[in-house]
Formats: structure tokens, C-alpha cells, sequence
């Protein structure tokens, strides 16, 4: 695609390693491939405490949401644990009985040692028609568009449906430029 006459014949070190290319767009990277990337953080509900109607609509609104990826797309996920700096207290509280709740919490927090918490993201990459099947669609449904834009602008539409397809019962934030370059 874009970068394949760019391509060295030998690998001279790290950076010939990693797929990136650069970022076109806010939180949206674009690899050396031609593929497009990109990354949410994702919340959802505690799934172990849900009921089986719960789980049914969660499973149903992912399952609508993946099956409408076409060819040439992947969905990774990553989770992080990492150790929680410090209890988030909710400081003072104007009902008694709700201070005295919140601070046997908060002791009950601090006396259990460290803790850990977890960060859930969800990635999405695109790699798009080659350049042969890009020609033979052009052959039936001409478009003065050039490649690359056509191919964001799908990648774009897509990936805005499959967050709102899941955000019925996830919360995704999309990384923006400055997340998604240190995330990876």
C-alpha cells in the first residue's frame, strides 16, 4: 500500500520492528502496512454480579456490534494491572452514618495492604482492500476520492458504530493522540 516501496530490504534495528507509521488523525495511527489503528479505554459493569438477562444483553449488543466487522479487521484487547496508589475517599460527608460507613471502608482498605487495579482497552485495526481490488472496484464504481481518504473516512464511520453498538453497556473513551503514542 502506502509505505511498501519505502520498505528496507534489511532490518538495521528497533524502529524497523515496530509497525507504526504516524498518526492521521486524533488517537488514530496509522501502521507502516496501510493498516489503520485505533484505541479505547473501556469500562463495563461487573459481569459477575449481573443477572442472566444482564449478560444476555451484553452479549447480544457485542455480538451485533462484531459481527458488523467485515473482512480485514482485528479487535484486540489488552488488560493492565497495576498497583492503586491510594484510597479514593470520598472526604467529608454531611450525613453521620455515612461518614462512619465511609471511614470503617477506608480502614478496611488501608489495613488490607496493597491493592490492584485493573485497566481494560480495546484496540481496532483496519487493513484495507489492496491496491488490485481497489482498481477492479474502481473499473465498476468510479470515485475521484484517492485511496488513503476513502479508506479513513471508512474506517472512521466504522469504528464510530461499533463504539455506539457497544456503549450501551460499555463505556469506551476513545485515547487520544498523546495516550494512544504512549499506550503503545
Amino acid at each position: 500500500m502506502l509505505f511498501n516501496e519505502l520498505k528496507p530490504k534489511e532490518l538495521y534495528g528497533t524502529p524497523d520492528l515496530m509497525p507504526w507509521s504516524h498518526l492521521v488523525g486524533d488517537g488514530i495511527t496509522m501502521l507502516k502496512d496501510g493498516s489503520l489503528l485505533r484505541t479505547w479505554r473501556m469500562y463495563g459493569p461487573d459481569l459477575k454480579s449481573a443477572t442472566p438477562e444482564q449478560l444476555l444483553a451484553v452479549k447480544y449488543h457485542g455480538n451485533a456490534a462484531f459481527t458488523r466487522l467485515t473482512d480485514g479487521w482485528m479487535v484486540q484487547t489488552d488488560l493492565v494491572r497495576f498497583y492503586a496508589d491510594d484510597y479514593i475517599g470520598g472526604g467529608e460527608l454531611g450525613d453521620p452514618v455515612a461518614q462512619l460507613i465511609e471511614n470503617q471502608r477506608e480502614r478496611h482498605y488501608r489495613a488490607q495492604g496493597r491493592h490492584l487495579e485493573t485497566s481494560l482497552s480495546m484496540s481496532l485495526t483496519y487493513r484495507p482492500p489492496s491496491k488490485g481490488h481497489n482498481m477492479a472496484r474502481q473499473l465498476f464504481l468510479p470515485d475521484p476520492a484517492p485511496d488513503d481518504e476513502r479508506n479513513l473516512e471508512h474506517f472512521l464511520t466504522a469504528t464510530n458504530v461499533f463504539a455506539h453498538d457497544l456503549s450501551a453497556h460499555l463505556r469506551l473513551e476513545p485515547m487520544n493522540s498523546d495516550e494512544a503514542v504512549s499506550f503503545y
